[in-house]
């Protein structure tokens, strides 16, 4: 041989896998005219794997002077789709192949490759038998270990011949040409035979597909789809193969990573171009294509088999529209921008993400817009809906949150949720950036417009927050109990001479007696003093909540004080009445006081949340393209 074969099987096989011994030897028996072809495994004792033996025979041409002249080659090949390069890979695991080829009607080659392989060193003899064919016997197991026992199996052999030679059986059945396959493995003792032929495989169908670019003169997608008792492989398995045909090889591409397709289906999919062909490396093991022409042509193959599949298979069409509907529902903010191909061949979560790198692609170009175009205009408006039905998502999220509370700690989870403990504040003027830190919309959705919020502030500490140019010899007896949650809002309260109304909430936990909750009846009157104290009559408004766990004894506590039930979807009391800071005080404070049960609060947010939800939901369903 022109080439040093140990030395090129470095450079060419320094990764191979076993399996490419019998691709080599089916490929080169189809090269060669086969129509028959037999594998013979033969172990006798699998903890000694020198024993291995295999014996490769075909019915081929043979290695005529002219093919044997090519063998002898490396790298002398007469089309692009051939390597010169394959036989080598019989010596990444075998010392020795023993060969005898008949051919030419009564002539016989008989030759040995390995390492040291002399081309003179062949024999040939005139012989009686007039069939041509060849017969390979590797001996000299020289690994280890196989990466896999079955790669020895004759079911696993049959299944690798199947998948990756789906093309040429195709071409063969196309040109009424049969072919049989006859594989025998004995492994310590225990035999194992599997045949079949052309006649006994699936039928394909044909479908063209036009390429976005010019860069592919010609694609076809051959497809077949049947039920699961269509048991192409004869192991009971279902068929599922989505693979780009190079070189007269099947090289698998992940298209429908987690795609729930139903298991009674076989499918097998292959993608053929002109183009492709000679795209391998030279061992034929990989695909040799630049990243981007690789993407194009996953990206084109895969909308052809969503397509086909949606078409040819009504269960799984249906199916995926009813995830792309539960998927607009979950997220109506990325309705129109989820692409509908690819629900249900994709997982969940990626789907979600390429329509949410739209959503900020989408925001990007409007934010970067000096000016904008009718176009980016009518897109402005609908990009500014979809950021509120974005928020609107997060606080559902909230909601249910606040559902799944344990009664053990409710008071200081609801707490934290509301608004987090010992916060030191927000400011209305960052309300963009703290709207998704607090959740005040809880108690009512006038509430988000806050000037100041604080948690866990001691009233010194609040009035301080406000009016921090009073002297500390002007405030009034200190009041220890801390408001859970302060909130000031309606304009800024330090500013001089304009009223502000005020919101206070208290939380008690559940359990206590009906005396204890009705304390909170007290500290807001307290509340409502203290602050009066420091600012005067600029309190025009203080809003008072009391968040406790209802019982009936309550509510006829709460009943006998002239509270008066509203509308809710639970309990909610309410009260209205003028506190005085003092004795001396004739004008007071309009102080208006909401006593709600836990459970109230969480299903009158959810309420209104729901109503938001089902009106953009309304709206971004007759929104439609978008999707990339």
């Amino acid at each position: 041989m022109e080439v040093n074969v140990r030395q090129a099987i470095k450079i060419f096989f320094a990764k191979s896998a076993f399996e490419m011994i019998y691709m080599e030897a089916f490929a080169n028996a189809l090269d060669a005219g086969a129509t028959r072809f037999n594998i013979s495994v033969s172990l006798p004792d699998p903890a000694q794997l020198s024993g291995l033996t295999l014996n490769l025979e075909d019915n081929g041409k043979g290695f005529t002077d002219r093919r044997y002249a090519k063998f002898s080659r490396l790298l002398d090949v007469e089309e692009k789709s051939h390597k010169g390069l394959g036989r080598l890979v019989y010596l990444c695991y075998f010392d020795r192949v023993d060969i005898v080829s008949h051919y030419d009607s009564g002539r016989c080659r008989t030759f040995t490759f390995c390492h040291d392989f002399d081309s003179s060193a062949a024999t040939v003899e005139t012989v009686t038998r007039r069939r041509s064919g060849s017969s390979l016997t590797l001996t000299g197991f020289n690994g280890e270990k196989l990466s896999r026992n079955a790669n020895i199996r004759a079911a696993w052999i049959k299944r690798l011949l199947l998948e990756n030679f789906m093309m040429r059986f195709h071409e063969a059945r196309r040109l009424r040409r049969n072919i049989t396959v006859s594989i025998t493995s004995e492994i310590g003792g225990k035999a194992e035979t599997e045949t079949f032929d052309v006649s006994s495989l699936p039928r394909f169908k044909v479908e063209q597909v036009e390429a976005t670019t010019g860069l592919f003169d010609t694609m076809e997608v051959y497809y077949h789809i049947s039920d699961i008792s269509d048991d192409i492989f004869g192991d009971g398995s279902p068929a599922f193969v989505t693979a780009l045909s190079i070189d007269d090889r099947s090289f698998p591409v992940d298209l429908l990573a987690g795609a729930r397709i139903p298991e009674r289906y076989n499918m097998i999919f292959l993608l053929r171009s002109s183009a492709l062909q000679g795209a391998t490396d030279g061992a034929r093991t990989a695909m040799r294509l630049p990243d981007t022409t690789r993407k194009e042509i996953i990206t084109i193959f895969r909308r052809a088999v969503y397509t086909i599949i949606s078409r040819e298979v009504v269960e799984i069409a249906d199916a995926n529209r009813r995830s792309l509907d539960a998927m607009q529902e979950r997220y109506p903010h990325l309705a129109g921008m989820i692409d509908p191909e690819s629900v249900g061949y994709i997982p969940y979560h990626e789907t979600i993400r390429r329509a949410q790198e739209q959503f900020f692609r989408t925001e990007r170009e409007l934010l970067d817009a000096t000016t904008l175009t009718d176009e980016q205009l009518q897109k402005s408006i609908e990009f500014s809906s979809r950021t509120l039905a974005a928020y609107i998502l997060y606080r559902q999220k909230i909601i249910e949150r606040m559902q799944a509370l344990s009664q053990n700690s409710l008071e200081a989870d609801l707490h934290n949720l509301l608004l987090p403990r010992y916060h030191p504040g927000f400011s209305g003027s960052q309300f963009e950036r703290d709207a998704f830190l607090n959740n005040l919309w809880v108690l009512d959705d006038r509430f988000m417009t806050y000037e100041h919020a604080l948690s866990e502030a001691e009233m010194q500490a609040v009035i301080a927050r406000l009016k921090p140019q009073s002297p500390a010899d002007e405030a009034t007896e200190a009041d220890a109990d801390r408001p859970d949650i302060a909130i000031f809002f309606s304009r800024p309260p330090e500013d001089d001479g304009e009223k502000f109304d005020i919101v206070i909430v208290e939380l008690k936990r559940p359990g206590i007696t009906t005396e204890a909750n009705s304390i909170v009846e007290v500290q807001l009157d307290k509340r409502t003093q203290a602050l009066s104290a420091h600012y005067g009559h600029r309190i025009q408004r203080a809003w008072y909540y009391g968040i406790v766990e209802m019982t009936d004894d309550y509510r006829m506590h709460l009943k006998n004080n002239q509270y008066r039930p509203l509308f809710s979807h639970g309990n909610i009391y309410y009260k209205t009445k003028p506190v005085y800071r003092d004795l001396d005080d004739d004008i007071g404070v309009v102080q208006h006081s909401y006593i709600i049960d836990y459970r109230s609060l969480v299903a009158d947010a959810s309420a209104r949340n729901s109503a938001f939800l089902r009106l953009l939901r309304e709206k971004f369903s007759h929104v439609s393209g978008g999707s990339e």
